[in-house]
């Protein structure tokens, strides 16, 4: 049986086991019962009796981690790469060049690993500003709830340039609304969920959008002046 950290797999053993010390089975009866191979059961039973285990015990499963690393980086080359890191303060990438210019022969992967193994590598911290999550409200009349997004489309001949088809939806009445630009911005943004407000007759009460960029913070406080919530699924 291959190698798995099931954490059931402690129990599973416990009740293989008492096959044969409890229930008199043999282990090839057992191994059927148990629907694993009879050499894995013995191999279960010799541990079971080094560890010294009584009935309710479950039989525990060891480490996978290996007794010894055979292609493990030398402490010499640590030490190179501890020294470079902390006398210059740079990159993995410059620690790399100072140790091969020297002539220790290291992959950039290696300095990587090793630097991060020391500690030496400061996490990524996201600063994204947190959103209040907005409950979504029940759509029981037209613009109590719009929801709005864009479409970017690109060209057959050039990849590269890009059109976006702003669109709203009124989840109540199914209307619909859209524009065609050529860029995405939050004041345009803005200025088309006005149009679309004017062009329905009625108010959206709450704008549902993603997180996109054009649908930022300038926006929700624009809308919040026009007393329209935003609310981001």
């Amino acid at each position: 049986m291959s190698y798995s950290n099931n954490p059931l797999l402690p129990k599973a053993r416990k009740w293989a086991i008492n096959l044969i010390l409890v229930n008199g089975l043999s282990v090839t009866q057992a191994a059927q019962r148990a629907a694993a191979h009879r050499s894995t059961l013995w191999r279960w039973l010799k541990c079971w009796q080094q560890l010294g285990l009584h009935g309710n015990s479950y039989l525990p499963t060891r480490s996978s981690r290996p007794h010894h690393f055979g292609h493990a980086v030398t402490e010499t080359v640590v030490d190179r790469i501890l020294y470079y890191r902390t006398r210059y303060g740079r990159c993995a990438e410059i620690v790399h060049a100072y140790c091969r210019a020297e002539g220790t022969l290291v992959s950039l992967s290696t300095v990587r690993r090793v630097l991060k193994r020391l500690g030496l590598v400061a996490r990524k911290r996201y600063t994204k500003a947190y959103r209040v999550p907005v409950p979504r409200p029940v759509a029981d009349a037209p613009g109590a709830l719009v929801q709005t997004d864009t479409v970017h489309l690109t060209g057959t001949w050039n990849k590269k340039q890009r059109t976006y088809l702003y669109t709203v939806v009124d989840v109540y009445s199914r209307w619909a609304y859209t524009e065609y630009h050529e860029k995405v911005s939050q004041e345009l943004s803005v200025q088309f969920i006005a149009r679309a407000e004017t062009y329905a007759g009625f108010h959206f009460a709450c704008v549902q959008a993603d997180n996109g960029s054009e649908f930022g913070k300038w926006l929700e406080d624009c809308l919040r002046a026009r007393s329209t919530a935003v609310r981001h699924n």
